[in-house]
């Protein structure tokens, strides 16, 4: 696996356990707070409801009485249930529905939670005195909508964690590989120069060669050099690994092949209204260079044809078929792999990235007669 995937994978893992760990204790927190306020609440009707308490062991319960349980019951969903020893219960405001011996329960600060099926209740059960007589009262409070709200949140916590690591993978992945490829790129150009530069001076030190051998060679290795460093520099500069701008001047793009007309001598040039164009000669020669490069590769001694007209060109030469599918992916930007291309498959790349920047566009067609590619900035 790639370095940069690895790091890819290692960042969105740390991201996702830090995004997930603070969802978890925003959650928790939540509904601590939700709970405590319940609780709160809670604490406030048992202590307004002494009043009715005193009423309900006084007159067991009137018809003014049970009006306020009810609004009390409807309002807050809270319940409370009066006994004593002799008369067992006087009064009761729990529903039929609502059990005290539940299946679930466990303690909180004096109150016990109750589950049932699908409810929460709160428990409170405390010892009165009044007057001469002890009372056992009862308090309940419906607290499902607590717990509810919290299943809920629970819910939408993690669809949201989801969601959010989705898409910022996604940009993390974007932002890596858009780094990555500048790198994939230099590797790909600095091939052919080191190349030449390390034959020369293998072949300079290991053989016998005459002086006018040794300043060819030399000339050779200097002109490769200062090429490697412009490779170098416009490739800084397309991956925006350098400070600057790119310059810009007016220029016909004819002239950058006389350039490379002593490289590639069987190249057929045509010329019809040409218009001058604004763009970088460096980063427009190393695209030319590319693209004439893999066309003689591809035609072997066949002559390849350029036509320049107005601001657009077209390079059209004979050889081997290019398939659909790399042609799709050419076409898109994408990178061949080692299967379908004989080198790194970043060349192509190389020259859409420089057109690009010239606000211009690149497209390949093939067939089984030619190959032909178009260039309109």
């Amino acid at each position: 696996m790639q370095l940069w995937k690895k790091n890819f994978f290692f960042v969105v893992l740390l991201f996702q356990i830090l995004l997930f760990t603070g969802l978890f204790a925003f959650v928790s927190y939540s509904f601590q707070q939700s709970l405590t306020k319940d609780v709160a609440l809670f604490k406030q009707l048992r202590g307004e409801s002494d009043f009715l308490i005193e009423r309900v062991t006084e007159e067991f319960a009137s018809s003014h009485t049970q009006e306020l349980v009810q609004v009390i019951n409807e309002q807050q969903q809270f319940y409370f249930q009066v006994a004593n020893n002799r008369d067992g219960t006087l009064f009761s405001s729990i529903p039929k529905d609502v059990f005290l011996e539940e299946e679930k329960s466990y303690t909180m600060d004096r109150l016990s939670v109750k589950k049932r099926n699908e409810k929460t209740y709160l428990l409170y059960i405390e010892t009165k005195e009044i007057g001469e007589e002890t009372f056992e009262v009862f308090f309940i409070k419906d607290s499902s909508s607590v717990y509810l709200e919290q299943n809920q949140r629970i819910r939408y916590s993690l669809l949201f964690g989801i969601l959010f690591s989705i898409f910022l993978s996604g940009v993390i992945y974007w932002q890596m590989k858009k780094i990555y490829r500048p790198v994939q790129n230099l590797a790909h150009e600095l091939r052919t120069p080191l190349t030449l530069i390390s034959g020369y001076s293998e072949y300079l030190m290991r053989l016998k060669t005459t002086e006018e051998e040794k300043t060819t060679m030399s000339q050779e290795i200097f002109q490769e050099a200062q090429q490697l460093q412009e490779v170098i520099e416009q490739l800084l500069i397309m991956g925006d690994l350098t400070d600057g701008t790119i310059k810009m001047e007016q220029f016909y793009v004819s002239e950058l092949f006389q350039n490379l007309s002593h490289k590639y001598p069987k190249l057929q040039l045509s010329i019809s209204g040409e218009k001058e164009l604004r763009g970088n000669r460096v980063l427009l020669l190393r695209l030319f260079d590319n693209l004439l490069d893999n066309a003689f590769k591809a035609a072997g001694n066949e002559i390849v044809q350029l036509t320049i007209s107005g601001k657009e060109l077209e390079l059209v030469n004979a050889g081997k078929r290019i398939s659909d599918s790399q042609l799709k992916k050419m076409n898109r930007g994408k990178k061949l792999s080692v299967s379908e291309y004989e080198g790194s498959g970043q060349g192509f790349l190389i020259c859409r990235q420089i057109v690009l920047l010239h606000h211009g566009k690149i497209t390949i067609h093939s067939d089984d007669k030619q190959t032909k590619v178009n260039i309109s900035f």
